[in-house]
């Protein structure tokens, strides 16, 4: 990456890095009112129609998602190239997330206003051709129609493991695998002064997702070691596909201990289920987005990092928004946001 735009991309995460919010604050969001919280943080957003202000979780989101296309779009200004192609190719994680969401609707039979409803629209990195995709008769003819443009490469393997199995478990699997394989991919195309530390966060971020749907697909769903194993991701840091057999093959959720680094002996013995185990691999990731962010030397390092903790704010922050709207107890919402419900402390 050239200087200027190195120092611009260092100089713009460093100010956005203010935008984000510490669990402190999120625990004093849970505890205010709508009016005294969010409807300072995000003005515009407060219901005034209902007895009791409170913040619309529609127009929170859309005022959220529309903040990050525009942090997003600052971050893209000053890039070029492959490290240009990784960053724009991480928002396309939204259209694989619309992908979905319109899958799981045809399949239920839901009214295609009511699907596009609840997609993400935040142009120019939500390029799905949805009023297409939503006229199409079924699941099949969806991903046919997406495997003649540029979705082809996710779409074809969806539609065979589609075809194959008729099951949304195995098409989720699939969509994800290919998005995942395409970050991947792109992150070991970028110069050297960036490489080391963004393919350090992808695979640290993969190995997350891996031990966590492993822990689903295993022991939530009960899925065979095979089937488990074809549905991971295998290009992790750690936890690459030569090390998936012993962990799918475990009879107990414990008993993965047994073929994993020591640093994650504190989630899985502490978790005892795999809800938790999940909750406790996202605060992980956040664990290291955040060391990421304050300590990486390369500047697309750390707008990755900003980028992953300002989508988990924004999905906590959302469960803050809709626990108040719908007048749920505290601690209910701390579990949401937290995957505990003790109390402040």
């Amino acid at each position: 990456m050239a200087r200027t735009a190195d120092a611009y991309l260092q100089t713009r995460v460093s100010i956005f890095r203010g935008n984000l919010l510490d669990d402190d604050g999120l625990r004093r969001l849970i505890d205010l009112s709508a009016e005294e919280g969010l409807g300072r943080l995000i003005p515009g957003a407060i219901d005034t129609e209902r007895t009791h202000a409170v913040a619309d979780p529609n127009l929170v989101e859309r005022a959220l998602y529309d903040l990050l296309r525009l942090e997003l779009s600052v971050l893209l200004r000053p890039l070029s190239g492959a490290a240009r192609d990784f960053l724009f190719f991480w928002a396309h994680r939204f259209d694989i997330l619309n992908l979905k969401a319109i899958i799981r609707g045809k399949l239920r039979e839901v009214p295609h206003e009511e699907i596009a409803r609840n997609l993400f629209d935040i142009p120019p990195f939500t390029t799905l051709p949805i009023d297409q995709l939503l006229r199409t008769e079924n699941v099949q003819e969806l991903l046919r129609q997406l495997e003649a443009g540029r979705f082809a490469d996710i779409a074809e393997p969806a539609r065979r493991a589609f075809e194959e199995k008729h099951d949304l478990l195995a098409v989720d699997a699939t969509l994800d695998q290919r998005y995942y394989a395409g970050l991947h991919s792109r992150s070991q195309k970028l110069e050297d002064s960036d490489r080391a530390e963004v393919v350090r966060l992808v695979g640290t971020q993969i190995d997350h997702l891996n031990l966590a749907w492993l822990v689903r697909y295993r022991f939530a769903y009960g899925l065979s070691p095979s089937e488990t194993y074809y549905l991971l991701i295998p290009h992790g840091r750690t936890l690459y596909r030569e090390r998936f057999l012993p962990l799918v093959e475990s009879p107990e959720c414990h008993r993965i201990l047994d073929h994993l680094p020591e640093s994650y002996g504190e989630v899985l013995c502490s978790a005892d289920n795999p809800l938790n185990v999940e909750n406790q691999l996202e605060a992980m990731t956040r664990r290291v987005a955040e060391t990421a962010l304050a300590t990486a030397q390369s500047a697309l390092a750390r707008a990755y990092a900003y980028l992953l903790l300002r989508e988990d704010d924004i999905r906590r922050l959302l469960s803050v928004v809709r626990g108040k709207y719908f007048e749920l107890p505290a601690d209910v919402t701390r579990h949401a946001v937290f995957g505990t419900a003790t109390t402040t402390a």
